[in-house]
C-alpha cells in the first residue's frame, strides 16, 4: 500500500470519527472510542503529532465532555484539510507548546513557573554554549525545586 493509500484511508476514518462526534446522541463513550479509535489510526499512519493531538483530547473528554469533544472535531477538522492538502495531519511548532494544549497551572502560577523555566533553559544554553561546565551547569539548574 502507498503512501497516498494510506493517506486515503487515513482521510476517510478521520470523516467518519468527525461524524460519530457530531451526532447529538454522541455520549462519552461514544467519544472516547471515537478519539481512540482515530488515535490508532492516525498512529498506523506515522501521524506521531495528530496522535498526541488526540491524545490530550481524549484526556479532557472525561472532565469537560462537551469542549473537548468540539476541541476533538477541530482537531480532526483541521487534519482533514492538512491531509488533503499534502501536508501532515497535525504539526505542533516545537519549541511552542502545542496550540491545543490547555494550561496545566493557575493563572498566578503561571508567571513565576515560566520565570523559573526561563532561568533554568538559560542555564542549559551556557552549558551547551560551553559557557560554563556541564556539572556545574545542571547543579545550578536543579539548585531549588518549585515549591507549591
Amino acid at each position: 500500500m502507498g503512501d497516498e493509500d494510506l493517506r486515503t484511508l487515513l482521510i476517510s476514518e478521520l470523516r467518519k470519527h468527525d461524524a460519530q462526534l457530531a451526532r447529538p446522541d454522541a455520549d462519552l463513550a461514544v467519544a472516547r472510542r471515537c478519539l481512540n479509535s482515530a488515535m490508532g489510526s492516525a498512529g498506523l499512519a506515522g501521524e506521531r503529532d495528530l496522535c498526541d493531538a488526540l491524545l490530550r483530547a481524549e484526556r479532557r473528554v472525561a472532565s469537560d465532555p462537551r469542549t473537548a469533544v468540539a476541541q476533538a472535531r477541530a482537531i480532526l477538522q483541521q487534519a482533514i484539510a492538512n491531509l488533503q492538502g499534502g501536508g501532515a495531519g497535525w504539526k505542533d511548532s516545537w519549541p511552542a507548546p502545542p496550540s491545543d494544549l490547555v494550561p496545566f497551572a493557575p493563572t498566578e502560577s503561571l508567571a513565576r513557573y515560566q520565570a523559573e523555566m526561563r532561568d533554568r533553559i538559560a542555564v542549559v544554553d551556557r552549558a551547551l554554549d560551553g559557557a560554563i561546565e556541564p556539572c556545574a551547569a545542571v547543579q545550578e539548574a536543579f539548585r531549588s525545586r518549585i515549591s507549591a
